[in-house]
């Protein structure tokens, strides 16, 4: 009885400790980035607008082609013209002819055809198709755009649990060290300056550390918004999973442990690009390349307002009155018509001055934005040159200063030093991690943006 108590409560215990777990919660790049794609409202909006372009396009086609129309009118009439018929009848009564009804109608089919119109359809149709080109090029890069920031995004919550686990390592040392001071300074061998100045060290470091997970907590957010995935989740303290196990003695309970891909599979992933990217085969410039052509060929429709228009139709109904004769006939017509504007005050020229200066506009514009992302792709890869460097020379000098922190602190142990110079040591190895976690996100970024400039061609190098 006694044993199957102790395995009860032991049961009960173990159970507790494992509903008290916080919840883990993963989140890959790969997913990340295919659900803002499927969620963006932006990318929605675009696509619905191509659609839109499209259907224009496809409408504005069918002006190419016969149009068969049911066509059908009614009239009521209430003075009809008479006249008389004079007899050749000695006193006869003249005849009255009526000529036609009160009530009149004609309902038939026809069929007609703008057979010629100096190609003002088939150049609207053009432009238009071409407009729905640059609409879906514009998609493309709404969808690097939505990359872009989704993975901006992804960084920054890399960096934020980067910078807790720093600040963290940062915090143990401190209480290690404060808890050293008060125990020299029970037996004596340390000032009350130097055990308050480690406890306000010690406090120090838990409100950086409180203040970094809060702004783990907000990076997140903003990211699971780009994403647009609900999750029944509480991200008030957040943590990064892979804190290291003595750590969690010295921090709060975290309401959810984060499962991120880590920098370097990040770096690795994104680091493969070719040495110049092909700036001009951007979706940005394609699109613009686009409404200069769809500029063109409006200039070409409008044009066409020089020449003549043919038409022709061919009609059969069923009319009454025929004519004068009361009664109901089928008649059937066909015809031809010839309209040529010879002057309306400078229209036509007017509107193909119009379309030839967005089509320059255009090629300008394109230029402009050529140059403005080939510029972004040169100081992003020379960017990407400069951190990598700084990135080793950081990790040098994180390792230095922790080797500092060791030798210093055992050489205020011995009474060599102060502890000034311990805090002074204790600083430059939270600033040395700090900035080996910023250094990286901020290469990330730079490789992101290099990434959204250029899109999938061979012979790519690798980033050194």
């Amino acid at each position: 009885m006694k044993k199957f108590f102790l395995v009860s409560s032991l049961l009960v215990v173990l159970a507790t400790r494992v509903a008290a777990q916080p919840p883990i919660f993963t989140l890959q790049l790969d997913d990340a980035e295919a659900q803002a794609q499927v969620f963006s409202p932006a990318l929605k909006a675009a696509q619905q607008e191509t659609t839109a372009a499209l259907a224009k396009a496809a409408s504005q086609s069918a002006l190419l082609w016969p149009r068969l129309s049911l066509e059908g009118s009614a009239r009521y009439i209430t003075e009809i013209p008479e006249f008389e018929l004079a007899l050749p009848v000695p006193n006869a009564t003249p005849m009255v002819i009526t000529m036609g009804d009160h009530m009149n109608y004609s309902i038939g089919v026809q069929l007609g055809w703008k057979l010629w119109d100096s190609f003002a359809i088939q150049g609207m149709v053009a432009a238009l198709g071409k407009s729905a080109e640059a609409k879906a090029l514009e998609i493309q890069a709404i969808r690097r755009n939505v990359l872009l920031k989704t993975r901006l995004a992804y960084f920054q919550t890399q960096l934020a649990v980067e910078q807790v686990g720093v600040l963290a390592e940062a915090l143990y040392l401190a209480q290690a060290q404060n808890h050293d001071i008060r125990v020299k300074s029970n037996a004596g061998a340390s000032s009350r300056i130097d055990s308050l100045a480690s406890r306000m060290d010690v406090n120090e470091r838990k409100k950086q550390l409180r203040e970094a997970r809060t702004t783990l907590a907000e990076t997140l957010h903003q990211l699971l918004r780009l994403t647009g995935q609900t999750y029944d989740l509480d991200i008030q303290l957040p943590l990064g999973s892979e804190v290291k196990p003595h750590l969690l003695k010295i921090i709060s309970q975290p309401t959810v442990l984060l499962q991120l891909d880590s920098m370097a599979k990040t770096k690795k992933k994104l680091a493969t690009l070719p040495a110049k990217a092909v700036i001009r085969q951007h979706p940005n410039i394609q699109a613009v390349l686009k409404k200069v052509e769809a500029a063109n060929q409006m200039a070409r429709s409008a044009a066409a307002g020089y020449w003549p228009q043919i038409a022709v139709y061919a009609k059969s109904s069923l009319d009454y009155p025929n004519q004068a004769a009361v009664e109901q006939v089928r008649q059937n017509t066909a015809g031809a018509s010839l309209s040529w504007t010879l002057w309306q005050k400078g229209h036509t020229n007017a509107q193909v001055r119009e379309q030839k200066a967005r089509a320059r506009a255009g090629e300008n514009f394109q230029v402009q934005i050529e140059m403005d992302l080939g510029l972004a792709w040169d100081m992003a890869r020379d960017r990407v040159a400069q951190l990598t460097d700084v990135q080793k020379l950081n990790q040098q000098i994180e390792a230095d200063a922790r080797e500092l922190v060791r030798l210093v602190y055992a050489a205020y142990r011995a009474g060599r030093v102060n502890y000034l110079e311990v805090q002074s040591a204790n600083l430059r190895v939270l600033q040395a991690g700090t900035q080996t976690a910023v250094t990286e996100a901020q290469l990330l970024i730079q490789l992101a943006l290099l990434n959204s400039l250029y899109e999938g061609e061979t012979g790519n190098e690798k980033l050194k």
